[in-house]
């Protein structure tokens, strides 16, 4: 579910940012309470203030957090955020969304069919490869009533990515940012990566927007100091036009001359390069020696238990010459199948229609230390001493 709460140290200061300026009758929610850690610290304001708060895990919900929710206008909603109406309106988002890499956003509650329908038209423009948090923060957008605040902490690879942009066009778009806050590490303690907590405001009035975003440049929370409305804090002023394309890479020093360092380069046996893609994983990649001209194959990261790849092999049908009486009604088989499978197999078909030699696999001569194609919290760098072939799901 791509929970990872918020630390108290944090959560006060971002609660802080707006705490202050809560009027009576105002509306405050938190999407994705977990454990009610932002709301929390809400509990003693004025009664007239309205407080919601979603989640999706009911796990969560502790007898305390039951409590808190019993009083006067506050309402606890167990369901997906994404079922929540558009209609209802807030003066004031907290959230820490959660995270969850686009590939695994295939089914359940966090789908993306589920989240792309809550945001209606808006989801065209989301890119395919969008973390979950993407979603959450859009759809919050269109929950502020005009001059709401939206305070979100998220990891900062929004900075740098490309469905970075959208968030980056749809923040300047729909209003003005008032801030972010740049955590360069340990805004998560258990998560060695930078984080952003973003201070946004929805504005309907072009005119009315900010045409400078500060941006607050601290190495950890603890540099926050002391919470209240009034925290000075250094930052630079970034005019809306260089929001897209300043380099926030900049603002993190990392002296990579130092010894520690090795140009990947300099100890990779291949030129760079992405690993071998399957014609159709389904009758190409066997658990099994199935067929003579199968080879020894890289494919699943999960199987191997070090960092160095020994007997946790798949077998790629690599087919460039002679082919056995076996394989080859594999591969009669196997084109009848790609030929009654609708829009599935849409390219492939075309390759079999116009192309006798459909069923070949270009081959990559192997390196010998592979890694993720696209970079994660933690990447695993594998040896690969016996120079086995790797799939596309490395680059080696």
């Amino acid at each position: 579910m791509g929970q990872v709460f918020t630390p108290h140290l944090l959560a006060k200061f971002m609660v802080s940012l707006f705490q202050s300026d809560l009027k009576e009758n105002n509306k405050i929610l938190d999407p994705c309470i977990g454990p009610n850690t932002f709301l929390s610290y809400l509990d003693d304001i004025n009664s007239s203030i309205q407080i919601t708060g979603v989640e999706l895990d009911e796990s969560l919900i502790s007898e305390n957090i039951k409590e808190f929710y019993k009083k006067p206008n506050r309402q606890l909603i167990l369901d997906s955020f994404f079922n929540l109406p558009l209609a209802n309106k807030f003066d004031y988002i907290v959230q820490n969304p959660p995270y969850v890499r686009q590939e695994l956003m295939m089914n359940g509650e966090n789908s993306k069919l589920l989240a792309l329908k809550s945001l209606s038209s808006l989801s065209q423009i989301i890119p395919a490869k969008s973390n979950l948090y993407v979603y959450f923060l859009l759809k919050s957008i269109f929950h502020l009533a005009d001059h709401g605040r939206m305070i979100a902490v998220i990891y900062d690879s929004w900075l740098y990515s490309d469905f970075g942009k959208v968030l980056k066009d749809a923040f300047v778009r729909f209003g003005s940012i008032e801030g972010i806050y740049h955590f360069k590490k340990n805004a998560f303690p258990d998560a060695e990566v930078g984080a952003t907590v973003i201070d946004f405001k929805r504005i309907i009035n072009p005119k009315e927007k900010n045409k400078l975003i500060k941006l607050y440049s601290l190495k950890t929370v603890d540099e926050v100091g002391f919470y209240g409305s009034k925290i000075k804090l250094p930052f630079k002023q970034i005019p809306v036009q260089e929001f897209f394309t300043y380099r926030f890479s900049e603002e993190t020093v990392i002296d990579f001359k130092i010894g520690l360092f090795k140009p990947i380069e300099k100890i990779n046996s291949q030129p760079i390069q992405r690993g071998i893609s399957s014609i159709a994983n389904k009758f190409f990649i066997q658990q099994q020696k199935t067929f003579e001209e199968s080879i020894p194959f890289v494919k699943d990261v999960t199987s191997i238990t070090s960092f160095n790849v020994k007997n946790e092999l798949f077998y790629l049908l690599a087919l460039n010459g002679h082919i056995s009486e076996k394989t080859q009604k594999h591969l009669d088989n196997a084109k009848k199948e790609i030929l009654a499978e609708g829009e599935k197999f849409k390219a492939l078909k075309e390759q079999i229609e116009h192309n006798p030699n459909w069923y070949k696999v270009q081959l990559k001569k192997p390196g010998n230390l592979l890694f993720n194609y696209y970079l994660r919290k933690n990447i695993d760098f594998l040896l690969n001493e016996e120079l086995h072939y790797s799939s596309d799901n490395f680059i080696f």
